[in-house]
């Protein structure tokens, strides 16, 4: 059954205006049969993540920290982009202290053995090697190598998931999965490229309901999604100009063409009148 879904323009000089995005999904039905599950834990974060694949709709997500209150939500793999992206970052700064403070150690130590060596030495020697692994910590604490999925059309990070945690075979067996489970149910989709809009923007907002997506978030990806429906529309009207467009040109032409014919019909009745 189709609904519709009432959006408030983003502006808030235009609070008035609406736009009319409808939807033809099922967006409210519950996970039903469990497919496959994948637990994650990083142990330098100190959290953890389970998600469970439903029957290629649906996917639970648990996340487990120990300073916050453990988090549970799903998504729902319509509005998942198929084609995730490989996100490593690493922390530059870290690195750079991490080299910086290590080569820093290896020279004292260089001229300590070279020379008769004292205590002051051996105990900067001791802080440099100290300091450069807070800095190793740092560094592996604030780099990411992950698999990002992004929402569809609003190109928002939905879900990040840990390279080969916690084996390389799970971890690429679920993901193949997950794939494979958002390309079958994509294809699914309404046709209409206003319906799809709709439908995930009903889905962003759901999310921001439920506290996984920030109320800036939301906001960016309802004006991308207000642009992308008016551009939509303003494509629709030049086509209509253009056909119409068309249509006024062959009509002039058929007059053209007509006027034409009865004038040369004339002529030769005239000729034939003169004989």
């Amino acid at each position: 059954m189709s609904s519709v879904m009432t959006v408030p323009d983003a502006n808030a000089a235009y609070d008035h205006d609406e736009i009319q995005l409808v939807s033809t999904h099922e967006e409210n039905a519950a996970p039903r049969t469990q497919l496959t599950e994948l637990s994650q834990f990083s142990l330098l974060k100190a959290y953890s993540v389970h998600y469970t694949l439903f029957d290629g709709h649906f996917l639970s997500v648990y996340v487990k920290h120990p300073f916050l209150r453990p988090r549970k939500y799903w998504l729902n793999l319509a509005y998942l982009e198929p084609t995730p992206r490989r996100v490593l970052k690493i922390d530059m700064p870290s690195l750079y202290a991490c080299g910086i403070l290590s080569l820093a150690a290896m020279v004292l130590m260089l001229i300590n053995t070279f020379t008769n060596g004292s205590t002051a030495i051996l105990q900067s020697v001791v802080a440099l090697v100290c300091t450069a692994l807070i800095a190793l910590l740092l560094l592996i604490y604030r780099s990411k190598d992950r698999l990002v999925f992004y929402s569809r059309y609003g190109r928002v990070n939905w879900l990040e998931i840990l390279i080969n945690k916690p084996n390389r075979r799970a971890y690429k067996a679920f993901v193949e999965l997950l794939i494979s489970t958002s390309h079958a149910v994509s294809s699914h989709q309404s046709p209409r490229h206003e319906q799809r809009l709709g439908a995930e923007l009903r889905e962003h907002r759901r999310l921001k309901h439920e506290g996984v997506l920030s109320a800036r978030v939301y906001e960016d990806v309802k004006r991308r999604f207000l642009g992308e429906h008016v551009s939509l529309m303003n494509t629709y009207s030049e086509e209509n100009d253009r056909n119409s467009g068309n249509n006024e040109i062959n009509s002039a032409n058929l007059r053209y063409i007509a006027a034409r014919l009865l004038s040369r019909l004339a002529a030769g009745m005239a000729m034939i009148g003169k004989r």
